[in-house]
C-alpha cells in the first residue's frame, strides 16, 4: 500500500496520535477503538462508523483486524520496529502498563516486547 494510502487510513482511525498513544488505545481501549467490536448505540453515527470499519479493514485486513493480539503484532511489526529508540521505549512502557492492568497476559507482553527488541 502506498504511503499516502497508509497515512489516510491511520489518520481516519487514530488522528495525529504518536505510536505509543495508538498502541495504548489498542491495548487499553480495544472495545471502543476497534469498529467491529464497538457496540451500536441508539445515537451512533452510522456513516462515520461504516467509514471507520472500511478504513480498519483496508489498513489491518478484514480478518486480522478483528483480533487484538494479531492487530497489535501487525502494528508493531509494520510501524514500531523501525521507530526511534525513544518511541520504542514509550511503546514498551505502554505494553508494561497493559500487562499490569491485566489487559495483556504476561505471555502476550513478552511476545510483543520481543518483537521490538529485534
Amino acid at each position: 500500500m502506498p504511503d499516502k494510502d497508509i497515512h489516510r487510513q491511520i489518520h481516519a482511525l487514530f488522528g495525529n496520535d504518536r505510536l505509543s498513544e495508538v498502541v495504548g488505545k489498542l491495548v487499553m481501549h480495544w472495545d471502543t477503538v476497534c469498529p467491529h467490536v464497538e457496540v451500536d448505540e441508539k445515537n451512533t453515527h452510522k456513516r462515520r462508523l461504516n467509514s471507520r470499519k472500511k478504513a480498519w479493514d483496508k489498513f489491518f485486513g478484514p480478518r486480522r483486524g478483528r483480533n487484538k493480539g494479531q492487530t497489535l503484532k501487525y502494528f508493531l511489526r509494520e510501524f514500531v520496529v523501525n521507530a526511534s529508540v525513544e518511541d520504542k521505549r514509550l511503546v514498551i512502557e505502554v505494553l508494561r502498563k497493559g500487562a499490569a492492568c491485566k489487559e495483556l497476559t504476561q505471555k502476550e507482553f513478552e511476545s510483543l516486547s520481543r518483537l521490538l527488541e529485534k
